[in-house]
C-alpha cells in the first residue's frame, strides 16, 4: 500500500480544516498530533498528549489489546477500522467512557511510517440501538401476546420475521424459518391457492384464503390472511 506523504505544515493544515477528531500515532504508538476536535472529544490539550502512548485514551483493561492492533496495523497497513468493526470504550480526561469508532490511515510523515486515527464518538448511534432493542422487545411482547400465528414475508414469500406462535404450532426452528419461503409451511396440495392469494394480497392490499398449514399434530385447517403489514 503507498503512503500519502506528508510535511508538517500540510499535516498541520489538514489537521485543523477537516472537521473529524484526529490523532497521529508514531511507529511507537506514541500521539505526534492531537488536532482541536480531539482536544473537545477527550479533555484533553495537545501538549498534554503529545509523546503520550495513543493508548492512554482508552480503558486500562483495553490498551494493549490497542498496543497490539496498532502493531499488526504498521505491519500490515491497510484503510480499516481499529479492532475491526468493534466499538471501543474511550475514556475522557474527567474518567466518564464513551463509545468510539477508530478508523485508521497509513501516511508518511517526514518519511517516516505514521498512521492517523480518526475517531468518532458513537454514543447516539449506541443510544438510538438501545431505544430500538427495548421498542422491539416490546413489539415481540405484544406480538407474542395475541394467540395468533404471525408471519412477516419479503417480496419473495421468504419469511423475515414471526412470533413464538409459530415455532410451538409448526415445531420448525429458527433456523428452519429464517428465508424460507412461506408456502413451505403449508400442505402440498394447498400450496398454489396460497401462492394466489399472497399475489392478490402483495397487488391489492389484502385476501385471505383458508389452507391446511404443517404442524407438529399434522394438517390443520387455517385462515392464511395476506396484507401489506402482516401475515396471519
Amino acid at each position: 500500500m503507498s503512503f500519502t506523504e506528508y510535511t508538517s505544515e500540510a499535516l498541520d493544515t489538514t489537521l485543523g480544516l477537516v472537521p473529524e477528531t484526529m490523532v497521529v500515532i508514531d511507529q511507537q504508538g506514541k500521539i505526534v498530533r492531537f488536532n482541536a476536535h480531539a482536544e473537545a472529544m477527550f479533555g484533553y490539550i495537545p501538549s498534554q498528549m503529545i509523546g503520550r502512548s495513543f493508548d492512554c485514551l482508552m480503558l486500562d483493561k483495553y490498551r494493549s489489546g490497542h498496543t497490539k492492533n496498532l502493531q499488526q496495523y504498521f505491519a500490515s497497513p491497510t484503510l480499516r477500522s481499529m479492532g475491526g468493526r468493534a466499538v471501543i470504550p474511550a475514556q475522557h480526561a474527567r474518567g466518564y467512557r464513551f463509545p468510539v469508532k477508530i478508523t485508521l490511515t497509513a501516511i508518511n510523515l517526514l518519511g517516516r511510517p505514521h498512521v492517523l486515527a480518526v475517531i468518532h464518538d458513537v454514543s447516539h448511534l449506541m443510544r438510538a440501538a438501545e431505544k430500538y432493542n427495548g421498542l422491539y422487545r416490546q413489539y415481540q411482547a405484544i406480538t407474542n401476546s395475541i394467540p395468533e400465528i404471525l408471519y412477516k414475508i419479503d417480496c419473495n414469500a421468504r419469511i423475515t420475521w414471526w412470533n413464538q406462535h409459530v415455532e410451538e404450532v409448526t415445531g420448525l426452528q429458527a433456523d428452519q424459518l429464517q428465508g424460507q419461503n412461506v408456502l413451505e409451511v403449508f400442505v402440498v396440495e394447498d400450496r398454489d391457492k396460497v401462492g394466489v392469494a399472497l399475489q392478490e394480497g402483495f397487488n391489492n392490499g389484502r385476501n385471505e384464503v383458508r389452507a391446511l398449514l404443517r404442524t407438529v399434530d399434522g394438517p390443520k385447517c387455517y385462515d392464511f390472511k395476506r396484507d401489506r403489514k402482516s401475515v396471519v
